[in-house]
């Protein structure tokens, strides 16, 4: 996604500096993930909160991340979903005070970057485009609040 005012900025990787993330090996030479990392609660600018989407939620998640990803059952998101948090997946949500937004990403390390996120979605409900719950979700994942 690039950035209107800054056409050669790209937020799909967020460089962070202070991602507590080791990889490690396993003694069967398969990588060990790490633990997902414990979120800050975050009062984004647009009067909301930002924070994990919890289990309960992902219904709720589904209608939106639908209007993104409209081959996908409602099965198939929680169990991807699910899945994919084992291997470190953050699925973060902005609530002013309903979901009005979300962005699912994962914190990598390579050689080229380093320590970072990788934003794989990151879609705002039609009925709250311009909410500034899109701004807020990617200001969260700048300021590394993981």
């Amino acid at each position: 996604m690039k950035d209107a005012k800054n056409p050669t900025k790209n937020y799909n990787m967020v460089n962070l500096s202070d991602l507590n993330m080791d990889i490690t090996k396993s003694d069967s030479n398969h990588v060990a993930y790490p633990s997902p990392p414990k979120l800050k609660l975050w009062e984004g600018n647009f009067g909301g909160l930002v924070k994990d989407i919890p289990e309960n939620e992902f219904d709720e998640a589904f209608a939106i991340i639908f209007q993104l990803r409209p081959h996908l059952t409602l099965e198939q998101f929680k169990l991807q979903i699910v899945e994919q948090k084992k291997a470190g997946y953050l699925l973060i949500g902005a609530y002013s005070p309903e979901l009005q937004g979300l962005m699912g990403m994962r914190p990598l390390q390579t050689l080229a970057r380093g320590k970072h996120l990788h934003i794989d979605d990151l879609v705002v409900d039609k009925k709250y485009k311009k909410s500034g719950a899109g701004s807020a979700l990617i200001e969260f994942a700048q300021k590394g609040l993981i």
